[in-house]
């Protein structure tokens, strides 16, 4: 995530003066509200922005599905630091909490180099998958869509980013260890994301049409033993063989559009990744590829996109209403039986997934989703010895940012 600090004088603040006898530099800190909580040196050279993100979720399941347990858990936990020391030197560190263990998403230092450019090295976010790129607060579902699980996330290594959402073109650049955490051999994986918007005025009515296009390649060893395959309502519908390796080539191809206008948003991807993999035993190129279809209304007389709520409606005390709906399928071809990472009794072939949820903003800084959401496998798979073919869930997120 790239840090978006405000340059503006922020809202009412409160101005700490420094004793006498330690003064250094700028004599006074600016310390207020603006999309979190900030510290600003008075003549902007310093900035600490503070953000946070708690989710909490329930899920219920089919009373006839016995194979699903209906559950309440914590989703995400985490802060963010992010900041600027001499306008030029950037940082951005995003711890992430659960009950028994502390993780870090995004760790980096990054140099700001004008026009909207920068160069950045550490943990950082891959330029890849519209939904990952995607500010995680403002999303409309509870769960991401199938196809997220095949981008990379966050990785090691090293990039250069361009422009912002509000400029006609945007693109980022990264070579990272391709493992999504420590460098297992001496590979690394590329991958990139251009993003166009063709028309940028405040008044013309295509302002919020994007494209975007982003690939990734890289060609190394990884372990994937174990690793599940989730679908919509987060809980897995196949796990892959525990000998299962990623032993060559890795290639990610990923094409958007996407829309928002007014009360109103669309957005469309279509992902398609080849791998080749193998169980110790056998080997093949299994791919999957998909498509993503979302949209969404606001349902009171505000303005969203995928970056927030548009200035000119705010929210008020009485919050504001969203109906969202999204369609994914997900389509696992031969390739993963036929290199024994995958079982044939798991393997539904085609997976399609229907979202239908309404969202609650009860504020600024608070959101309740309820959602339901249908799964349906091309080919019934065993779950916890059960052959199905379809399953319901009862989605119910509740969030809380700055």
């Amino acid at each position: 995530m790239a840090p978006c600090l405000p340059q503006s004088t922020p809202p009412p603040a409160i101005v700490l003066e420094r004793p006498a006898e330690i003064q250094a530099g700028p004599a006074r800190v600016i310390a207020g509200w603006d999309k979190g909580f900030v510290l600003r040196s008075e003549d902007g050279r310093h900035e600490l922005a503070i953000h946070g993100l708690l989710q909490v979720r329930g899920r219920a399941f089919d009373g006839a599905d016995e194979a699903r347990d209906d559950d309440f858990d914590l989703a995400v936990m985490r802060l963010e630091f992010e900041g600027r020391l001499d306008r030029r030197w950037l940082f951005l560190l995003e711890p992430r909490f659960d009950s028994s263990s502390t993780k870090v998403d995004e760790a980096w230092l990054g140099v700001d180099l004008g026009e909207s450019r920068s160069l950045r090295a550490g943990r950082m976010k891959v330029p890849l998958g519209m939904e990952e790129m995607q500010p995680r607060r403002w999303r409309d579902f509870v769960q991401k869509s199938l196809l997220a699980q095949f981008v990379p996330g966050e990785d090691h290594g090293v990039g250069w980013f361009q422009g912002s959402k509000t400029t006609p073109w945007q693109w980022g650049a990264t070579a990272t260890n391709g493992t999504g955490g420590a460098e297992q051999d001496d590979a690394k994986e590329l991958a990139a994301r251009g993003v166009w918007r063709p028309w940028t005025s405040e008044s013309h009515t295509l302002r919020g049409l994007q494209f975007a296009l982003g690939a990734s390649w890289g060609s190394g060893e990884a372990d994937l033993g174990g690793k599940d395959l989730v679908n919509e309502a987060g809980v897995a519908f196949a796990s892959l063989d525990d000998e299962a390796r990623l032993d060559g080539v890795r290639l990610r191809l990923d094409a958007e559009v996407a829309w928002s206008h007014d009360r109103h948003e669309a957005r469309v991807e279509w992902l398609r990744q080849s791998a080749e993999l193998s169980d110790g035993v056998l080997a093949d190129e299994a791919v999957a590829q998909g498509f993503s279809m979302m949209l969404s209304r606001m349902l009171t007389s505000h303005a969203k996109s995928s970056y927030g709520f548009s200035p000119a409606t705010p929210l008020d005390d009485g919050g504001a209403w969203q109906a969202v709906a999204r369609w994914t399928r997900l389509d696992l071809g031969d390739g993963w039986t036929g290199s024994g990472a995958l079982d044939a009794a798991s393997d539904p072939g085609v997976v399609d997934s229907f979202d239908l949820g309404v969202n609650w903003w009860a504020g600024p800084n608070t959101v309740l989703r309820i959602h339901a959401v249908h799964t349906r496998y091309g080919d019934a798979i065993d779950i916890g010895g059960e052959n199905v073919d379809s399953e319901d869930a009862l989605l119910l997120g509740w969030q809380l940012h700055f």
